[in-house]
């Protein structure tokens, strides 16, 4: 086995590794580079948070160190240590307004230190572009950069008080690309005013960690993650930041632009201080090994990553250990669950005695709009319009990748202050709005047959349960 190498020469590493069981070599491996963190996902923890622990120990075990744990965890698409209910996507939370965002991130951080989690890598401050964008779409906060901004600031206060670190994440924003950086290098525009700004926020606002993204800005061919002018020079030095800067995992086609073994080395002299291999694998060892073979060389660089690292962990408060059960848990975030759907507390029961509907369609996923309505031929309903007003007792359905308009959602709120809203339903990753509409059920099932089924229930008599 190869003799351990000295701390001065090992910059900090987040590993992570495929499936429920660490195997041997992946052991061995963490003996030779004991990381700095451990990351893990959906299909390392079979028994979801229950997992996290026993998982931890063995690891820390073959590491000889202590080993914080990670997550992505945000809610929507991407959750990993959860049960029920099923958190709503960021762009859901966003509709619901600060003070649901919040509180929301608080029962997540304390769900998630209680686990044994340290750092969630959220919230996302990209900006979405709406139906362009393959990777970021509903993760977003949504477009506008004011409301993302205070979102981003709310969620952040509410991880910190769950006792968890955030880290924000795809600078210098992602959500204008129109590939995915798991598969290519995504190019965007060198102009990152608008993107920026969510990040502004979070960096006055002293966010302990911010992760970079794989993304070739303009017409230089070098991606972000080994850019020192952004890195350092934007991020760290213009904007002012002083905290941990993290890669997203090295592994990812958008970081592949250069040889392996140079990697580490090139985002560790961008100005990162935590290097990222998500999905460790024995060919990826010289990536790993690169650093090392020029340790002598990136020593301060090495030194200063170790005492950002050091910082970053010492801003970890201590609350109180909560466990949570589903019904308390679901009063805690004012939901009341029926199956797969939701409705906010103090709404109506699924039964709305709906007659009439009128459908609006928004940017769609895998389903085409003929399959919608060939599944609900068989129920009175009408498509409506992007520009045409509900009828009064009129039912709405939206079903969409992305929120309904702001005119809709406008009309939606006016009708609640005086008492006329009509019964919503909501279709989507990001369908739920929280306690401002009270007169609505959403459903994270968007199958056409699955939408069939949120109708149905809709169109029972006035308070009878499904």
């Amino acid at each position: 086995m190869p003799e351990i190498t000295p701390e001065e020469l090992r910059p900090p590493w987040l590993l992570g590794f495929d499936g429920p069981e660490p195997q041997d070599d992946f052991l061995r491996l963490l003996e030779r580079h004991p990381p700095a963190g451990i990351l893990f996902f959906r299909d390392n923890l079979p028994r979801r948070a229950a997992s996290i622990e026993p998982l931890k120990r063995k690891l820390e075990h073959a590491a000889g160190r202590p080993l914080p744990v990670f997550l992505d965890e945000e809610g929507g698409w991407i959750q990993v240590s959860g049960s029920r209910p099923a958190w709503p996507s960021p762009r859901a939370l966003a509709l619901a307004g600060t003070d649901t965002l919040e509180r929301m991130h608080k029962t997540l951080g304390r769900l998630s230190s209680s686990s044994g989690v340290t750092v969630i890598i959220a919230p996302l401050a990209d900006l979405d572009d709406g139906a362009q964008n393959p990777v970021i779409g509903t993760r977003s906060f949504g477009p506008d950069p004011e409301e993302c901004s205070r979102a981003v600031q709310a969620s952040m206060n509410g991880f910190k008080a769950g006792g968890v670190l955030p880290v924000v994440k795809h600078f210098p924003g992602h959500g204008d690309s129109s590939e995915d950086s798991h598969l290519t290098l995504p190019q965007v525009p060198e102009d990152r005013s608008e993107a920026l700004r969510p990040f502004w926020r979070a960096i006055r606002l002293k966010v302990p960690g911010v992760m970079t993204a794989h993304l070739q800005l303009g017409d230089d061919p070098t991606p972000v993650t080994y850019r020192e002018d952004i890195v350092r020079g934007l991020l760290q030095d213009e904007m002012g930041y002083k905290g941990l800067v993290m890669t997203d995992a090295l592994e990812m086609k958008g970081a592949q632009t250069i040889p392996m073994e140079e990697q580490g080395v090139a985002a560790l002299r961008a100005g990162h201080h935590l290097l990222t291999l998500a999905r460790w694998r024995p060919e990826y060892d010289p990536m790993l090994d690169g650093v090392i073979e020029q340790g002598e060389d990136l020593k301060t660089h090495i030194r200063l990553a170790w005492r950002r690292w050091d910082r970053f962990l010492a801003q970890q408060s201590s609350p109180a250990a909560e466990h949570l059960g589903d019904e308390e848990l679901e009063e805690r975030l004012g939901l009341v669950r029926r199956g797969a759907l939701f409705r906010p507390d103090g709404g109506e029961a699924a039964g709305m005695g709906l007659d009439r509907i009128a459908i609006e369609f928004g940017p769609l996923g895998s389903w085409s709009q003929e399959e919608y309505m060939r599944e609900l031929a068989r129920f009175p309903m009408h498509i409506l319009d992007a520009g045409t007003r509900l009828k009064t007792g009129e039912g709405y359905l939206y079903i969409g990748r992305t929120a309904p308009s702001a005119a809709r959602i406008e009309e939606l709120h006016e009708r609640a202050t005086i008492g006329t809203t009509p019964p919503i339903l909501l279709a989507g990753p990001w369908g739920w709005m929280g306690r401002r509409l009270n007169r609505q059920l959403a459903t994270h099932d968007t199958s056409p047959p699955g939408v069939c089924e949120l109708v149905r229930l809709a169109r029972m008599p006035d308070g009878t349960a499904p």
